[in-house]
Order: structure tokens, then C-alpha cells, then sequence
């Protein structure tokens, strides 16, 4: 971490705030928004700073934990850890950007997961796709029954088997995730990446590896949005806390870890939050450095 009067220089040039959602912005077990975070987005929001999200889940499937609190961002988002840019809870159709995975790889390797005895879950834009036997396929299916009662968009999970493992293959999935129940069983993939090179595997926790082209991370959709903002990268203040907000802490011109993120995530950024999710750390940090 750098010294005190270098991250108040770093301060004073940010104009653009993005938010991580699981493991950073977000409570779980329910998964939600605080009222509190919320208020304090609005509020720089109306200060001034441009204000998004940098989430490893697809944008369209965000309206259930916006529309509660009141909550909506003034500039690009970023989602599916990337491969996706747009406005965040919006209805597919209405990206700026998108980077499908590519579909012949995505069955191959989902055929290889099912062997070797792993689950899947498929984010994309405007659809969702799970393996027959993913248990947390039960929480997708609270989200779209939430989503229904608020009346905003969530996909309606789709299991998928070995038998129909081609209707994956329609285009819309932007990020794989492959669900393990111990790091040594994910890890019998290792000669499948091997023979692929052009992809990477990261955590995002849980007991999950997303898979996606190495051209593909949040920090690249960063450099995107900056762009499109007229803004530089030194000008954006990232907060996260896993392995897939490694890329764009380190681009972002002031890097925010969570004290419960992962060792690798505060070594990587400037600041750590005093809190942690459960007790709103990224808002209460945003507050006390944009706010004040």
C-alpha cells in the first residue's frame, strides 16, 4: 500500500466509482442490497461521480436487487466479469458491448465437466443455463420468482443434460462457471486447459471457477468504459475482493480491497475496507473517501 498523502492525490482525481457486487456491495444469505449502500451510490451519484457496477454476473439479471432500494447507476456497468457492457438491470437487447464465449469450445468443455463429475451454471445475456444437479440452481430459480413479483427481468433457469448439451450453443452465453466440490476434483480439468490455452480460469469464491478468453477480464471492459466516458483508467476508484477483481484493481487509478476478500485482492490495492460485506465495508469506505 502506498503512503497517506499519495492515495489523497489518487482521491482527488477520481471521477468514476465501480462497485463488485458478490463479496463487495452485497449482503448474502439473501443476497441483497442495503438500503444504507444504496443511499450512499445515490448519493455520489448526485454529487457528481460517474457510478457502476464491475460484477461477474450478467447485467440483464440485476433488476431484482436494484429495484428494492431505489437504485440506479449513471454510466456503464460491466458484467459477466468483462464480456459484457451496458446499463445495469436492463432488458437484453440493450448491451453496448458483448463477447460471447466461443460455442464450439463451450460444449466441449461442458461435455469434459459432466464426465469428470462437475456442475455447471451458464451466465449470459438474457439467458441462464444450468446443469441437471447444480444445487444452487434453487437460488436462480428465487431470483426469477422474485424478479416475476417486482415485475423486472431475471432469466428462468434451464437445466441442460449431457442428452440436450447443444442448446447451449445459441450465442448468448457471455461466461462459463464450472461448480466443484473440492479444488482437486475441478483440477482433473487441468489437461483440458492445457490443450487450450487461448482460456483462463479465475474465482470469483464460492465453490466456483469462471472460465473465459484471455482477451477478456474486467480490466479490458474498464479501459472500454473509461474510453467511452472520455476519462482515463487513473480516474476510476474499483472496489472487489476475489481472484476475477485482480485485473481491474490494478488498472484502476485507486484500488479498494475488502477486508473479507481474498489475500491476493489487498495485496493488489491501495486501500482495504474497515468492514466487511455483511456490514456495507464498500459503501461506508466510499463514504468517508467521495462524501465528506
Amino acid at each position: 500500500m502506498e503512503n497517506t498523502n499519495i492515495i489523497k492525490e489518487k482521491i482527488k482525481r477520481i471521477r468514476c466509482i465501480f462497485f463488485d457486487l458478490d463479496g463487495t456491495l452485497m449482503h448474502v444469505h439473501p443476497t441483497f442490497i442495503s438500503q444504507y449502500s444504496a443511499d450512499v451510490l445515490n448519493s455520489l451519484q448526485e454529487k457528481g461521480y460517474f457510478v457502476g457496477f464491475s460484477t461477474g454476473r450478467a447485467l440483464t439479471s440485476l433488476g431484482f436487487l436494484l429495484k428494492p432500494v431505489g437504485l440506479r447507476t449513471n454510466t456503464l456497468s460491466i458484467g459477466c466479469a468483462g464480456a459484457e457492457i451496458g446499463v445495469a438491470g436492463s432488458l437484453p437487447g440493450n448491451a453496448a458491448y458483448l463477447r460471447p464465449f466461443p460455442t464450439d469450445t463451450l460444449v466441449e468443455m461442458l461435455r469434459v465437466a459432466l464426465d469428470i463429475g462437475l456442475n455447471f451454471s451458464l451466465d449470459a445475456h438474457g439467458t441462464l443455463y444450468t446443469s441437471e444437479n447444480l444445487e444452487y440452481a434453487d437460488t436462480y430459480m428465487s431470483n426469477y420468482r422474485l424478479a416475476q413479483q417486482l415485475g423486472v427481468f431475471y432469466p428462468k433457469p434451464h437445466p441442460v443434460s449431457l442428452e440436450n448439451i447443444d442448446i447451449v450453443a445459441d450465442g448468448t452465453v457471455m461466461k462459463p462457471m464450472l461448480w466443484f466440490e473440492s479444488e482437486a476434483q475441478f483440477h482433473r480439468m487441468d489437461p483440458w486447459f492445457t490443450d487450450h490455452p487461448e482460456l483462463h480460469y479465475q474465482s470469483s469464491g464460492f465453490n466456483l471457477m469462471e472460465v473465459q478468453t484471455n482477451d477478456i477480464s474486467k480490466a479490458v471492459a474498464l479501459r472500454m468504459v473509461a474510453d467511452r466516458l472520455g476519462i482515463s483508467c487513473e480516474e476510476c476508484c474499483v472496489f472487489g475482493d476475489s481472484e476475477n477483481d485482480l485485473p481491474i484493481l490494478k488498472e484502476a487509478g485507486l484500488a479498494v480491497a475488502m477486508i473479507n476478500g481474498y489475500e491476493s485482492a489487498k495485496q493488489a490495492s491501495d486501500l482495504v475496507t474497515e468492514n466487511d460485506n455483511m456490514h456495507d465495508g464498500a459503501a461506508k469506505t466510499a463514504a468517508e473517501l467521495f462524501l465528506k
